[in-house]
């Protein structure tokens, strides 16, 4: 059986340990986890499952994780945008770095990300934020 929330929690642990610059780092958060003293913020959350069959008895499993960074500035959109990027390519270099973050892994990618920005009417501040996917892919002998 594959522990595809141990996955998440293995990716979750990934890049909280590393030297990254991310105030917070959840696996499934919950929306009241998104404010001012948590950024930058990063959260995982499981996309899809898609188990594919294999000649013999084998068969692959491969497991998309959303990964949601956001950064936050007081200043402008530009410099929210500007940590933003900083901190996603950190977290795809860590990524990249550790193909194989938890031991059922046989390998992970990095897939498609998508950007955006807004602005907090309340406090002023600006916040980017990316998204961006990590296929991992599992082999699994069910014997």
């Amino acid at each position: 059986m594959i522990d595809i929330q141990g996955i998440g929690e293995s990716l979750r642990t990934l890049l909280e340990l590393n030297e990254t610059e991310f105030k917070m780092v959840r696996f499934q958060g919950d929306e009241r986890d998104v404010n001012f003293s948590n950024m930058p913020y990063v959260n995982i959350d499981i996309s899809r499952i898609e188990p594919e069959i294999r000649a013999g008895s084998e068969y692959v499993v491969d497991g998309t994780y959303i990964v949601t960074v956001m950064g936050l500035d007081l200043s402008s959109h530009n410099e929210a945008a500007t940590i933003r990027n900083r901190l996603v390519k950190s977290a795809m270099e860590i990524i990249k770095a550790n193909p194989r973050f938890d031991t059922d892994l046989e390998t992970s990618i990095l897939g498609n990300g998508q950007f955006a920005d807004a602005k907090d009417e309340d406090s002023g501040s600006f916040i980017a934020l990316a998204t961006f996917e990590v296929v991992v892919r599992v082999f699994v002998n069910p014997l």
